[in-house]
């Protein structure tokens, strides 16, 4: 279970970043 949780934090983490990057970018 913790580690079902960890995998989502880590995406939605990535997702952010990401995101970031992008709006950094432009």
């Amino acid at each position: 279970m913790n580690l079902k949780k960890d995998s989502y934090a880590q995406e939605k983490n990535a997702e952010v970043n990401s995101k970031e990057k992008l709006e950094k970018v432009y």
